[in-house]
């Protein structure tokens, strides 16, 4: 039995793709909402297996993640992110991985496509996705590049995980990590509260 989670805010251009991706797969998808005022709220309510939670995002994302863990009922986990999804491929052969009986975590290839350009070819990027509900997350001093941690027993694996968004969403997310303490790169300022760029001396 798999219980897939999500932390999602204003994702109504990706969600439709990443829930379609593991809907027949898992037996319930919970969804931390940090705050949409788009229709994501209206997307994930569509879809039966969502069980949908108003948690206002507390600037910290590993808090966000393991509020969606607790309120799991199964023994495995599957995250994902709003603007990732998985090939059937990947999906049909969670429950082989689960009846392996010795492992509690496993590690897929993530990757990231920018639109529609494959940016990390020779970077596997390997993420830790699909695990057991004793895990958690703990965050870095900013909040932003937050792990998985609790497991005994790792695996990589060589199925994987398509990322894939537009230059405009990557910008949104840009934006909230400078926010959050992150040192955008030379020539980003924020003026009268909005990011933007001035051509560096």
């Amino acid at each position: 039995m798999i219980s897939a989670c999500m932390i999602v805010q204003d994702e109504e251009e990706c969600l439709n793709r990443a829930l379609n991706s593991i809907y027949d797969y898992v037996d319930e998808i919970i969804i931390i909402d940090g705050g949409s005022v788009d229709k994501t709220r209206e997307i994930a309510l569509s879809y039966s297996k969502v069980k949908l939670y108003d948690i206002p995002f507390p600037g910290n994302f590993a808090n966000q993640k393991n509020s969606a863990i607790e309120k799991a009922s199964n023994d495995w986990i599957l995250f994902l992110d709003a603007d990732e999804y998985y090939d059937s491929y990947t999906m049909v052969n969670l429950q082989k991985l689960i009846d392996e009986n010795e492992y509690d975590a496993y590690a897929f290839s993530r990757k990231t496509f920018i639109d529609g350009v494959l940016l990390n070819l020779f970077d596997l990027d390997f993420q830790i996705r699909l695990f057991r509900n004793y895990c958690i997350y703990k965050d870095s001093k900013l909040g932003i590049s937050e792990g998985i941690f609790g497991f005994k027993n790792l695996k990589h694996c060589n199925l994987d995980i398509k990322h894939y968004k537009r230059i405009e969403w990557q910008q949104k997310d840009n934006e909230l990590y400078w926010d959050m303490g992150i040192e955008p790169p030379k020539g980003w300022s924020k003026i009268d509260g909005k990011w933007t760029w001035n051509e560096p001396e």
